[in-house]
């Protein structure tokens, strides 16, 4: 714009000059009349060509402006379109990696549920409702932050686990009716499901729900893997790149749901926006586009990038608005416009100038007389300093209102000698500050000045006209950034400058906007260096390469900007990959391409590393169809791939032992099976540890693991490389043993397996002794497929159990009916608990001396609906194994402090406590629970342990014993002189009652053996303050040497068989009556 109003400035000048020379030729022509006739004859009409010529002129101007700057407009916009369609696609790619790996890792989850063959979704609960599951879910989701939590939901919707921390148990959540359950549930073809945004209810965040379907075998719908993913990551991510104030970025669903959006606007999230339609016509084509538009999130006129996920149904979309990318454009508009008003407006002001001056000159033409001459004359001087003064005054108008500051200066930064407005409000000053003696000096930054010092000397001897980029320094101290450009204004006779004449533009807001620009290119460069992403281009005619410096670093390119060719590339990919990638190039090209998409690898300079990469480029063609280039981005993706292989390696591992899973354990028993069809055998061995969940509870998971870990090595060392040993779950293991052709092959096997894990093992101080059991099942004899060996190999493992662990069994055609008995046995019993088939029967404990009943034992009973009334040792051993007596034992407890807060007399009344139950954590609670619900006195309550409690003795089982006699109750040893019985039991711990085995009261009447024992364990318990009962009293007989030995209770059939709950009242008075009898008879 300076430029223009200095270009007007000398054209104004040599118009007056003109003017001039026109006043001289009007005198002349007034003394020389005819002379003065032949000139006005000679210009035929000046004034209408010189009129015509300024309006061309000016027209020709604005047009050419006009022009220039639309087109200028244009490459503004498209050079917005081209950024933003490249970032949509960067992001895109990144997006959907992040999908991608979501995607991984439920796949991983599908396989394993697919491994289980679960036809049916009660046997999906039974499988994976456990904490293992929860464990292995939490871990695998440690990897990705973006996951909130990933959840198994059944076939209606019921959660059974989830990898929330500490949400064990599962809490009860359903998920039935959403939108992504619903989808999968009701269309078979449908795999999986991207979920509209979701508000979490645990934190707030906004969420989406990625699920993937559960199939059985035959096809049905078993449930959902889901992934609850918080938007608040890629939120996050998004606002890392600092795009600037005007830019943002979205993730929309692909109806049209904005996902997530930064900057955030809430009540737009999980809306579907009216320009959704228009997004999809956009990239209809390619799955890429650009469109211009108001945004209604935030109604602002914008240019948006848009992306579609290959993978996903959703809309990657980067904007800028259209006023922050015209904002360089619009100030080039105000410069240059006022730049043509301006010349328009000094050339129209000339021409009509000059006009009216040669109107004046042949007005003073028609003067013939001397005297008018002299008149004339005078009328002339008159009309010259007319003159001067109008050009003065267009001088000042141009100076004064001009939008660029104007200052003159005397001599060499000498002191100003005028100043426009303008100038004053760059400056901070006003026109008097100025004028008052201040040089350039006093309003130029300190830093500034020595350079312009040296400039404005330089230009002096080359004459004179200099520009420069420079500060002026406000009073307030604020920086102003100005253009400035000075002349020499006006010379002294020997030609030296007088003064200079200095036009001054504010250029802040311009370097600011540069600035703004090459921040966003560097941050744009940064984060395609974290995401290890590099760009480049290719012209297919010269074969010449541009590669970024994030490439360059990459394939290790020396950092010069020189062009590479595709040899220089291609060198660097393994030889195994080159001719594939050679060729997916050639057939891109030929078949017209718009995109390709590469994977390879290659050797990074200089370690020599092989890494992945991934290219993904897009194809440029003329209308012939011939390929003029490529533009595209190089991503490193060794990162991924090494992630990819852990991940399929879990899938198929234990995550605790590196051993084979139960999924490549199948694997492999298929290879198997695959071999002995061609001729051969193999065994299939399946074991577990016995005394396992001992060592977990007392010295808990961390020690179990340890345990875990040393037997899978003793295992693997027992075994050759052709052998395969899987642990399947928990405490168990597979092997399978190959080219088997006896079975002495496969029990010379299972007895060093045996042994081996019987060893004592040293585990942070503890000395532990464990065992194992083994079933055996061999192939082909015991079945041509995996589901028949590892069934049969299951149903021995548990034969070799019931029969004393230990040893091992091989597979035998009747076990499977005894196992069908036992499954059907726990189905009914687990149904019992909830139809409330359990039931007490309560037997009388007697006073020897007085025959006065002191108490009652309650005695669990099952009434099943069609087996009728089950004995306690057809189901307590079961009910222990599969962990549901926990449960029963609360209930009965509960039940028997409720009952016996009914009975007169207030006897005591005794409860056993299974050794599975008395090892729940939650032990103590539930008996302080029962006592407060009922109301009983806790010294009436009286519970019964077995030796096998005392076997598994560690701190915590002493410390649950004081926390119980701490609440009041009383603790009795039952069964005492069967199994490990041992005197340390009653000096470690202070019983109330010891009970003595009914085995010993059978023979009491004719074995010295027995009434030995029982005087002996009478008098011991006497002198410890302990109560003595006897089990098992059916005569009277057997009541006198209990009373003769010194014992102090009995209980039996003597007195009455167990009974239910309602007879007991009438029992106690019968007895009662019975005792009053027996002592007015003594």
């Amino acid at each position: 714009m300076h430029l223009l109003l200095k270009d007007g400035i000398a054209l104004a000048r040599r118009r007056l000059d003109h003017a001039r020379i026109a006043c001289r030729e009007k005198l002349a022509a007034t003394l020389h009349p005819d002379q003065g006739a032949s000139v006005r004859l000679a210009g035929g009409r000046p004034g209408f060509w010189r009129g015509f010529a300024g309006a061309g002129l000016g027209l020709a101007l604005t047009l050419g402006a006009a022009g220039y700057l639309a087109q200028h407009r244009e490459a503004d916009l498209q050079e917005a379109e081209r950024e933003l369609r490249n970032l949509s696609l960067v992001l895109a790619n990144w997006v959907e990696d992040s999908f991608r790996a979501v995607a991984l890792l439920q796949a991983g989850v599908v396989q394993w549920v697919g491994s289980e063959s679960i036809d049916t979704t009660g046997q999906l609960r039974e499988r994976f409702a456990s904490r293992e599951v929860h464990d292995a879910l939490h871990a695998r989701t440690m990897a990705l932050p973006r996951v909130q939590r990933l959840f198994l939901a059944d076939a209606n919707g019921q959660v059974i686990v989830t990898s929330t921390p500490g949400a064990w148990p599962t809490p009860e959540v359903s998920v039935a009716g959403k939108d992504y359950f619903e989808l999968l549930r009701t269309d078979p073809g449908r795999d999986s499901v991207l979920s509209s945004a979701l508000r979490s209810q645990m934190n707030g965040h906004w969420n989406i729900f990625f699920a993937r379907r559960l199939t059985a075998p035959d096809g049905r719908f078993l449930g959902i893997i889901g992934a609850s993913i918080d938007l608040a990551y890629f939120e996050d991510f998004f606002a890392r790149l600092n795009l600037g104030t005007y830019s943002s970025i979205a993730l929309n669903h692909s109806d049209g749901a904005l996902l997530v959006r930064h900057p955030r606007n809430e009540s737009f999230i999980g809306v579907t926006t009216p320009l959704s339609a228009t997004f999809r016509q956009v990239t209809a084509a390619d799955g890429s586009g650009t469109l211009r538009a108001r945004s209604p999130v935030d109604e602002t006129d914008r240019i948006m990038g848009l992306r579609v996920l290959k993978a996903y149904p959703l809309v990657m979309i980067a904007t800028r608005a259209t006023s922050e990318v015209l904002a360089p454009w619009r100030q080039e508009v105000r410069r240059i416009g006022l730049g043509v008003l301006l010349t328009d407006a000094l050339i129209l002001g000339g021409i009509l100038l000059i006009n009216r001056k040669d109107r004046q000159r042949r007005a003073l033409q028609a003067a013939r007389t001397e005297a008018e001459a002299k008149l004339a004359r005078s009328e002339e001087r008159e009309r010259a300093a007319r003159t001067l003064a109008e050009r003065d005054a267009a001088l000042s108008a141009v100076f004064e209102n001009g939008m660029a500051g104007v200052a003159e200066v005397e001599g060499f930064a000498g002191p100003f000698v005028r100043v426009n407005h303008r100038y004053c409000e760059m400056t901070g000053r006003t026109e008097t500050d100025l004028l008052g003696g201040l040089t350039p000096i006093d309003v130029m930054h300190p830093e500034d000045w020595p350079r312009t010092a040296a400039l404005w000397q330089e230009a002096a001897g080359s004459g004179g006209k200099w520009e420069t980029e420079l500060r002026h320094l406000r009073p307030d101290g604020t920086e102003i950034w100005t253009r400035l450009s000075i002349a020499v204004s006006a010379r002294d006779a020997q030609g030296g400058p007088l003064r200079h004449l200095a036009i001054v533009q504010d250029i802040t807001e311009s370097r600011a906007a540069a600035e703004r620009l090459r921040a966003s290119e560097a941050l744009l460069r940064l984060g395609m260096e974290i995401g290890h992403i590099g760009s480049f281009s290719r012209d297919l005619l010269s074969g010449e390469i541009q590669c970024g410096p994030e490439t360059r670093v990459l394939f290790g390119l020396p950092p010069d900007e020189a062009p590479l060719s595709m040899e220089d590339l291609l060198v660097r990919i393994l030889p195994e990959d080159q001719a594939r990638v050679r060729r997916q190039i050639g057939e891109a090209v030929a078949r017209c391409q718009p995109e390709i998409d590469l994977q390879y690898r290659f050797h990074h300079r200089p370690d020599d590393m092989v890494r992945h990469a991934e290219i993904r480029a897009r194809y440029e063609y003329d209308a012939a169809g011939r390929p003029l280039r490529s533009v595209g981005v190089v991503i490193d993706v060794t990162e991924r791939r090494a992630t990819e292989a852990r991940i399929a390696h879990l899938a198929r591992h234990d995550a605790l032992t590196g051993l084979p899973n139960r999924l490549l354990f199948r694997e492999r028993l298929d290879e198997a099976l695959a071999r002995a069809q061609r001729g051969g055998g193999f065994g299939v061995l399946c074991l577990d540890l016995d005394r396992f969940k001992d060592v977990n509870d007392s010295l808990g998971h961390p020690a179990g693991d340890a345990l875990l870990r040393e037997v899978a090595r003793r295992l693997q060392a027992e075994l050759r490389e052709t052998d395969t040993l899987a642990r399947l779950d928990g405490d168990e293991f597979a092997i399978i043993q190959a080219d088997v052709h006896q079975p002495q092959d496969v029990t010379a096997l299972a007895r060093r397996v045996i042994e081996m894990v019987g060893l004592p093992c040293e585990l942070d101080g503890h000395q532990l002794v464990i065992g194992s059991s083994v079933g055996i099942a061999l192939a082909p004899a015991d079945g041509t497929d995996a589901d028949a060996l590892l069934k049969g190999a299951d149903m021995a493992l548990y034969r070799a159990k019931a029969e004393g662990r230990g040893c091992w069994r091989f597979f035998e055609p009747g076990m499977d009916a005894r196992m069908q008995t036992r499954r059907t046995l726990e189905t009914d019993l687990r149904r019992a608990m909830v139809a409330r088939e359990f039931e007490l029967f309560y037997q009388p404990i007697v006073e020897i001396p007085s025959r006065r009943v002191s108490g009652l034992e309650a005695l669990l009973r099952w009434r099943h609906p069609e087996r009728g009334l089950v004995p306690p040792d057809a189901f307590i051993p079961l009910a222990e194994e599969i962990g549901l007596i926990v449960a029963i034992g609360e209930w009965a407890l509960a039940r028997a402090c409720a009952e016996a807060t009914t009975w007169a007399g207030a006897p005591k009344v005794a409860v056993n406590l299974s050794s599975v139950q008395f090892a729940s954590r939650g032990l103590v609670d539930a008996v302080a629970a029962a006592l407060e619900r009922s109301g009983l006195d806790p010294a009436r309550l009286e519970l019964e342990i077995t030796e096998t409690v005392m076997l598994q003795e560690t701190e915590a089982t002493l410390a649950t014993l004081r926390q119980l006699k701490a609440l009041g109750v009383r603790i009795a040893m039952d069964d005492f002189g069967t199994g490990y019985s041992s005197l340390s039991y009653l000096q470690r711990f202070p019983f109330d009652k010891v009970k003595i085995d009914r085995c010993f009261t059978r023979d009491l009447e004719g074995s010295r053996q027995s009434k030995a024992i029982v005087r002996a364990v009478a008098g011991m318990c006497a002198g410890l303050d302990m109560t003595t009962t006897a089990e098992g009293v059916e005569t009277e007989a057997q009541f006198q040497v209990l009373s003769r030995e010194g014992c102090g209770e009995a209980q039996g059939y003597l007195f009455s068989r167990p009974l239910p709950a309602g007879e007991i009242p009438a029992l106690m008075e019968q007895l009662a009556q019975a005792a009053r009898f027996s002592t007015a008879a003594e």
